[in-house]
């Protein structure tokens, strides 16, 4: 009989997977982002200047980085909620862009 040498690759198959994964959702997040930034209200541009998308344990985090963020996104009377609108609209195409991730495996 024959000896069969077998090879397992999970680990490394898992740990790739993850990775096309988080760069399917994290071009998802730039496409959220970029909207956004074209619905937040605008004085001088710092708010839109602030946004940007991170890598976290979980995925990714779509965030603005100044100190009247969250009450422009909250109350601002014209351009309220400027990320979670496109939030909302990209989110059903997240699974496309992790997916297409995914067939360049």
């Amino acid at each position: 009989m024959a000896d069969v040498e077998i090879n397992w690759f999970g680990e490394k198959v898992e740990t790739e997977v993850l990775k096309a994964a988080i760069r399917g959702l994290k071009k998802c997040g730039e496409a959220i982002l970029g909207e956004a930034k074209k619905q937040a209200p605008v004085d001088i541009g710092t708010l839109e200047r602030s946004g940007t998308v991170n890598e976290i344990s979980e995925g990714v985090e779509i965030s603005f980085n100044t100190p009247y963020a969250l009450k422009q996104h909250e109350i601002h009377k014209s351009k309220a909620k400027y990320l979670e609108r496109p939030f909302n609209q990209h989110k059903v195409k997240a699974q496309g862009f992790v997916n297409r991730e995914l067939n360049k495996l």
